[in-house]
């Protein structure tokens, strides 16, 4: 039983910029995605291309800040005849918890399989982050994202994984949580707090390069973080999809210009 989770930066979806949502969609189609989870999606409608391009796909879209960073939505897509969110009003929600602590505060979205009796046997919660950036403060904001990471992959994580909830019988379900997105911080960076006593059986994966110049690829900044310690029993394999050979001739530019600045990463989830 197996399952393939998706990340991607879409570099402000909605915006002047012309996406090429058919490439989009042929990207999420043949990668086989259950669910992706994607960042700055200005505006609700800006999805919406995407989703007409995929039969039997839901979609959610919301703003987790106001003001300055209020335009950097998030976004889950996910395949209804593989997955379902077993939220208690069936779509993800912002977190609220340490909420103000947050530039933006990430999307929680909970996916149980669909293909089971009553779609219900485990919980995939997905938390979507964008962490700090503000290019006018560079030098001072790499702080900020490390503390944002610190409280994401500790406090954050360890609330969520052990809460239980009351709907859908989910209070019984196995619940295996992730952290996925555009960390804008180095695999490096993240993996140096990974034995502070909060974030003790927390690793952080994906060390490929994701963001890119025309020339070519730049940092690794898009990664997965999850509890090793709950996940035994799970074969997870992650790697980075290089969009730019795999659909754009290996042109940065062209990719940069109709894709994004930031290539997909993908989780692939096998229960053993």
């Amino acid at each position: 039983m197996g399952y393939i989770i998706g990340s991607l930066n879409c570099c402000r979806l909605g915006t002047a910029r012309r996406h090429d949502y058919d490439v989009l969609a042929d990207i999420i189609l043949s990668e086989q995605f259950d669910i992706i989870a994607l960042q700055e999606v200005y505006k609700p409608e800006a999805i919406e291309p995407l989703q007409r391009r995929l039969s039997n796909w839901e979609v959610c879209h919301e703003r987790p800040a106001q003001g300055r960073f209020g335009d950097y939505g998030f976004s889950f897509l996910w395949n209804t005849k593989r997955v379902s969110e077993c939220s208690r009003d069936g779509k993800p929600s912002i977190i609220t918890v340490r909420g103000p602590d947050m530039t933006r505060r990430p999307l929680l979205g909970r996916f149980s399989p669909s293909e089971l009796p009553g779609g219900l046997f485990f919980e995939m919660r997905l938390i979507n982050v964008h962490l700090c950036w503000d290019s006018e403060t560079v030098k001072n904001d790499i702080v900020k994202r490390i503390e944002e990471f610190k409280l994401i992959t500790g406090e954050v994580y360890e609330y969520l994984s052990n809460r239980r909830y009351g709907d859908q019988n989910s209070a019984f379900m196995p619940a295996y949580t992730i952290v996925l997105g555009d960390y804008n911080l180095s695999a490096v960076i993240c993996q140096s707090f990974e034995n502070d006593s909060i974030t003790h059986f927390i690793q952080t994966k994906q060390e490929e390069k994701t963001t890119m110049s025309a020339k070519g690829y730049a940092n690794d900044y898009d990664h997965f973080s999850f509890d090793t310690k709950r996940f035994a029993g799970v074969d997870v394999q992650i790697q980075r999809i290089d969009s730019v050979s795999k659909f754009m001739g290996g042109d940065f530019e062209q990719h940069m210009q109709k894709i994004s600045d930031h290539v997909p990463i993908k989780f692939e989830f096998s229960l053993r």
